[in-house]
């Protein structure tokens, strides 16, 4: 399960995270990782009772090959092609690869923004803007990586608390300049202002 993205205390934190990622082989991979790895011919040459039901779940069109290293049958399903390789059926390469493929990792926030992560935390800055003829139009000062800034307007309750409700929103913000979307109009609006580029 991924962590959310709130949780943790940088953006550079939250871009760096990583985390297992796995995956079943098709018959078709383990034919290719097999042959790549010149598995093959001494697979299906060998006399061993365990390289023949390999073999014979091959032909049979199994449809996925399980060596997830959090399920017990994928770890089964190692020891197998563990011994494999130790009577000479499988090159350590193909196993490797085979094992690799199923157990690698990702980064699920590599490519979050700075206005992603800080809304997430709930810490990001929000510029106050008003709706002419029915579009919101901002200009912002400088350069900066791609982001969709958000258009709230802002409900005040009688207890002093309030709450952003989102009326519209800016896509593919990015370069210095000016951006207009069509929006309704309220009463105390603001939009996103992740980077302070908003004038």
């Amino acid at each position: 399960m991924t962590t959310p993205l709130k949780d943790f205390a940088t953006l550079a934190d939250a871009r760096n995270h990583t985390e297992p990622l796995e995956r079943m082989l098709s018959p078709d991979m383990v034919i290719n990782f097999l042959t790549v790895y010149n598995s093959l011919n001494i697979l299906l040459n060998s006399a061993d009772e365990k390289a023949k039901g390999l073999v014979f779940a091959i032909q049979a069109g199994v449809s996925d090959f399980n060596l997830m290293n959090s399920h017990p049958v994928g770890r089964g399903q190692q020891q197998l092609i563990g011994y494999l390789v130790a009577i000479g059926a499988l090159t350590s390469d193909c196993r490797d690869a085979c094992v690799g493929y199923a157990n690698t990792t990702r980064k699920p926030y590599k490519s979050i923004t700075k206005n992603d992560f800080d809304l997430a935390k709930g810490t990001i800055n929000r510029k106050s803007v008003t709706v002419e003829q029915g579009f919101c139009t901002i200009t912002t000062t400088a350069d900066c990586e791609k982001h969709n800034p958000q258009i709230y307007r802002k409900i005040t309750f009688a207890d002093s608390a309030f709450e952003y409700v989102r009326v519209a929103g800016f896509r593919d913000v990015e370069l210095a300049g000016t951006y207009r979307v069509q929006c309704p109009n309220f009463p105390d609006m603001y939009v996103d202002d992740a980077y302070n580029l908003v004038s």
